[in-house]
């Protein structure tokens, strides 16, 4: 009996043990479900609150900025410092600031302005066959300055192979079809009260390699010459009179491997045009002028003719001399 309810009361432990340890797996797996649930809750919710904190963090485009106003020219009164160097001529002569300026009146826009340069002092080593030497010519065109759009001067280079006269029916077709180029485009840097004097930066235009100014390829391939050397060339002095501009450049280049540079002195001449230009003369084959030639739309209106003209001094006696002279 004594064993009977041993193992009776062991049994009844085991059932209940078995019960209890079943009745607790639902409550297990449960709780389980309920953490996975609750962490994949707060995965999402952190989610959530990462994307609404990356909208709410995100740069909010700017506004787009008005474009500033733009500055024009600046007082001429206050451009010019007190260590300015100042010349009075056909233009006004600034230099300050390691840098030259001219000051263009509005009187000189559209005048034509004869730039003849020469060599002053030619490079040693370096010649041609009738060329290299100090004093001779080197380029000639005739230029005029002209206001151009967004305060700016341009510099354009007259063109005169192809002529008709301002009466002729043929003058308009001509000048539409002859636009003058380009050559120089400059800001206007100061102006004065009045507005009919602009200032322009020169330096870059007298100091770079400039084929209209100085020497062009043909030169260039004639001399055995290249490239110019920039550190080596300069702007060395500017003087200015009533009727003409001098601009004096040194100019080094380049030669070819094993050879040293060759360095040029150059003088730029500026000269306004008389405004009554000179009365030309006809080319004769007898008498041995050099000549300007053009091609002329006047002389055969259902053609064209190349006319040439002798290059001559212009000559004439002063005006107290001129009863003396013709009689």
């Amino acid at each position: 009996m004594k064993h009977f309810l041993t193992i009776a009361l062991c049994a009844m432990m085991l059932f209940s043990g078995g019960i209890s340890s079943a009745a607790s797996l639902p409550e297990n797996d449960g709780s389980r479900y309920s953490v996975q649930k609750s962490e994949k809750k707060d995965k999402k919710d952190r989610k959530v609150k990462k994307n609404r904190k990356g909208k709410k963090g995100e740069a909010v485009p700017a506004p787009e900025a008005k474009p500033e106003k733009k500055k024009g020219p600046e007082a001429l009164d206050k451009f010019i410092k007190k260590d300015a160097e100042v010349k009075d001529g056909l233009v006004k002569i600034i230099s300050q600031d390691d840098k030259f300026y001219f000051a263009v009146p509005d009187s000189l826009l559209g005048k034509e302005i004869l730039v003849v340069s020469r060599l002053t002092r030619a490079a040693a080593g370096v010649r041609g066959m009738f060329s290299g030497y100090a004093g001779d010519q080197v380029n000639q065109t005739v230029i005029f300055f002209e206001k151009g759009p967004d305060d700016r001067i341009f510099i354009r280079e007259m063109d005169y192979s192809e002529m008709a006269e301002p009466s002729s029916a043929m003058y308009e077709n001509l000048k539409r079809s002859s636009l003058q180029a380009i050559i120089g485009s400059f800001a206007i840097k100061a102006q004065n009260a009045a507005k009919d004097t602009s200032v322009i930066d020169v330096t870059d235009f007298f100091n770079s390699d400039n084929a209209r100014l100085y020497f062009g390829q043909w030169e260039k391939r004639m001399f055995g010459i290249m490239n110019m050397e920039k550190d080596k060339s300069y702007v060395s002095s500017m003087r200015t009179y009533p009727i003409n501009t001098e601009v004096s450049v040194v100019k080094t280049y380049a030669r070819k491997e094993g050879s040293s540079p060759a360095t040029f002195e150059f003088n730029v001449s500026m000269v306004k045009l008389p405004e009554d230009p000179m009365t030309p003369r006809y080319y004769d084959p007898r008498v041995g002028y050099f000549t300007a030639n053009y091609t002329s739309f006047d002389k055969n209106p259902q053609g064209v003719e190349t006319v040439r003209m002798i290059t001559r001094w212009r000559l004439e006696p002063k005006p107290e001399d001129r009863e003396k002279y013709m009689a």
